[in-house]
C-alpha cells in the first residue's frame, strides 16, 4: 500500500503544498496555492510602514493550512489513512511574539496597532540600525559568532530583530512570552507542542550546533544592553533537531484538515534547504534557490571559515553536513519592481497582443540582444548587498543609459546582474576552499526562464541543471515528513529516495562565456569600487538626513 506525505512550502506572498510519494517522491497532479490576504503589508491601522518593514499577519499562516491541506486530499483523492507525514518549511529568519496563550500577540487588542507585535518577514530590515551593535559585542567576547556569520551580524537575524522591539515597542517585548519563530509556531499548533528547529536556530540565531557551545550566555546580551540581558527568558531554548518528529497531528487539527489524528509532523526546516533536499542531499553541490531573492546554499562534510557569506551551520540541513549560505537579496522582486515601475503602458499593450505577461514580452525581446549590445552594467543591491561585503546601505545601479535604451536593455542588465551577484558568490565559496562540483537551480525561476538560465551556465562556464517542477522546496519539505514518519532513517537517505529528476541542464557556450567573462569582470570593478568603501556615496545618500 502506498504511502504519502505532505510537503508545506511557505514562502514571501504565498504558501504551497505538494503530496508526494514516499517511496519515489512524485508529485501528485493537483499543487494548490494560497496567497496570503494580508501580503506583506505596507500599512497598519491606515498609517504607512517604515519602508525598511516587511510584516506580515501570523493568521495568513493558519488559514493557509486550512485551505491548502483539504484541498489537497480532496483533489488528488488519496485516503487520509495512507498520509503518514507532514513536512513544513518556512522563509527564515521570520518570527514573532506569542503571548502566555502561545497566541500571537498581534491577535489582543491592545496590540492590534502596534507593527511589532506582527509578523516580521525574513527581509524586515528595522533592525539594520542596531547590528554593529551586537558586531562589537561579538568581537569583545565572543569572536566565534562573527566566524558563524561570514564576518558580519544581519539584520534580518533572530536576535536583531527581538532587539529592535525591545527599543522601539518595549510594551510588546514585556507582554511577549516567548518569541518564535514562524516555522516553529506552525509545528507547535499542529501537534500542541512546544517546538524549536535546530535549523533555524543554527543558521540565524546564533547557536553554536558544531562547537557544542549553543547559544551565547548572558554576558554577550549585557555587553549590548543591560536590559536585553535576559533575552534567552523570551526564547524556546530546547531544540529538536531536523528530520525528527516535532509531535503528532492534534484531535482538534485533524479534522480541521481531515487527515487522521497522530500523523507524524516533522521539525520545521528553512525554506533554502527544502530546495537542497529536493535535489539530493550531496556534498559539495551548489543550490540554488530562485525567488523573489536567491540563495547559494552549499553542503560540506568539513567546516571552513568563509568571510562574506550569510550563514553557515552545522546539522541545519541534514546529519553530519555543514551548510553554508549567501545570495542574492533581491532576484524575482528586483524583475517585478523593473516591470511594476519603469515599463510604458504601450509594452503591456504590445504583451497583450501577443497572448503574453510583460514579463515574458521583455524576455523574448531581450533573448535577442547579443551579449554586450546594449552597453549596460547594473549593480542589483536594490535591497542591499547580502553576500561577500555585506551592506545593507548599498543600493542599485544602472551605468551606460542613453537615449537609445529600451526597457529590454535595462531588462536584460538587471538578470545579468543578479547571475554575475551568484556567480562572485559563489567565487567566494571556492576560493575560501570550498569546493563547488555541480550547480542545480531550483523554483519556478529557473523553469521558465531559459534566457536567464543560459546566462547563468555560460556566467559560471559550467553545466547548470533546473528541477523538474516548481515546487521542489514543497517536495523537500515533504522529505522530511518521511523521515519523520521514520520511513527513512536519515534525512540524507529520505532525500536521494525522494529527489526530483532533472528536467534540463544548460550547458556553456564557448563565445557566450567568453562574452561574459568581460562583462562579468566590469561587474566586479564596479562592486569593488562601491563596496569596499573606495567610493561610499550609496552609504551616504541613505544616511542624508531629510
Amino acid at each position: 500500500m502506498k504511502k504519502y506525505v505532505i510537503g508545506i512550502d511557505y514562502g514571501t506572498l504565498s504558501a504551497r503544498a505538494v503530496l508526494a510519494d514516499a517511496e519515489n517522491g512524485s508529485i501528485l497532479p493537483h499543487t494548490p496555492t494560497f496567497p496570503y490576504p494580508h501580503g506583506v503589508m505596507t500599512e497598519l491601522a491606515g498609517k504607512p510602514l517604515p519602508s525598511e518593514f516587511a510584516l506580515q499577519h501570523p493568521k495568513d499562516y493558519t488559514d493557509a493550512l486550512e485551505f491548502l491541506i483539504p484541498e489537497l486530499v480532496k483533489k488528488n483523492g488519496v485516503d487520509p489513512k495512507d498520509i503518514v507525514g507532514i513536512g513544513i518549511d518556512f522563509t527564515a529568519c521570520t518570527l514573532f511574539p506569542l503571548d502566555e496563550n502561545r497566541e500571537p500577540l498581534c491577535f489582543d487588542e491592545r496590540f492590534e496597532a502596534e507593527p511589532l507585535a506582527y509578523s516580521m518577514l525574513w527581509k524586515h530590515r528595522g533592525a539594520d540600525k542596531y547590528t554593529h551593535l551586537f558586531e562589537d559585542a561579538a568581537r569583545k567576547l565572543y569572536p566565534y559568532l562573527l566566524d558563524m556569520t561570514g564576518g558580519r551580524i544581519a539584520g534580518e537575524f533572530f536576535f536583531p530583530k527581538l532587539y529592535e522591539v525591545y527599543k522601539e515597542a518595549p510594551e510588546v517585548y514585556k507582554s511577549a512570552s516567548v518569541f518564535i519563530n514562524a516555522g516553529d509556531h506552525i509545528a507547535s499548533v499542529l501537534t500542541g507542542s512546544r517546538v524549536h528547529s535546530v535549523a533555524f536556530a543554527t543558521i540565524k540565531e546564533h547557536y553554536d550546533n558544531f562547537g557544542g557551545k549553543g547559544y551565547p550566555d548572558r554576558s554577550y546580551f549585557a555587553e549590548i544592553d543591560g536590559g536585553f540581558a535576559d533575552v534567552l527568558s523570551k526564547v524556546d531554548t530546547d531544540l529538536t533537531p531536523v528530520g525528527s518528529c516535532a509531535g503528532r497531528l492534534t484531535a482538534a487539527w485533524a479534522e480541521k484538515l481531515g487527515l487522521c489524528e497522530g500523523t507524524a509532523v516533522a521539525v520545521p526546516i528553512i525554506d533554502a534547504h527544502g530546495a537542497i533536499s529536493a535535489a539530493g542531499i550531496a556534498d559539495k553541490r551548489a543550490t540554488l534557490a530562485i525567488g523573489t531573492s536567491a540563495v547559494v546554499a552549499v553542503m560540506s562534510s568539513e567546516y571552513n571559515n568563509v568571510k562574506g557569506i550569510l550563514a553557515q551551520g552545522y546539522e541545519a540541513t541534514a546529519e553530519g553536513l555543514h551548510s553554508l549560505e549567501a545570495g542574492v537579496r533581491a532576484m524575482g522582486d528586483l524583475y517585478d519592481w523593473f516591470v511594476k515601475n519603469c515599463v510604458s503602458a504601450e509594452y503591456e499593450r504590445r504583451a497583450k497582443e501577443c497572448g503574453m505577461n510583460i514579463h515574458a514580452y521583455l524576455r523574448s525581446l531581450a533573448a535577442k540582444k547579443k551579449i554586450g549590445e546594449s552597453r549596460l552594467i547594473a549593480l542589483d543591491w536594490f535591497n542591499g548587498n547580502r553576500s561577500v561585503m555585506p551592506n545593507d546601505k548599498l543600493s542599485g545601479m544602472i551605468l551606460g543609459l542613453t537615449l537609445a535604451t529600451r526597457p529590454e536593455d535595462i531588462y536584460r542588465a538587471l538578470i545579468e546582474s543578479t547571475v554575475f551577484e551568484i556567480k562572485r558568490v559563489c567565487d567566494n565559496y571556492t576560493s575560501s576552499g570550498i569546493e563547488i562540483n555541480s550547480v542545480v537551480a531550483t523554483g519556478g525561476i529557473p523553469l521558465k526562464d531559459p534566457m536567464l538560465m543560459q546566462i547563468l551556465s555560460d556566467t559560471m562556464n559550467m553545466p547548470v541543471s533546473c528541477l523538474e517542477s516548481s515546487e521542489a522546496t514543497a517536495l523537500g519539505s515533504a522529505v522530511y515528513g518521511a523521515t519523520a514518519a521514520g520511513l527513512y532513517t536519515t534525512v540524507a537517505e529520505a532525500s536521494q529516495k525522494m529527489k526530483q529528476p532533472i528536467a534540463k541542464t544548460y550547458y556553456p557556450v564557448a563565445e557566450n562565456v567568453r562574452a561574459y567573462a568581460e562583462l562579468y569582470a566590469e561587474y566586479c570593478r564596479l562592486y569593488d569600487y562601491f563596496a569596499s568603501g573606495e567610493n561610499a556615496v550609496m552609504e551616504r545618500l541613505h544616511d542624508l538626513k531629510i
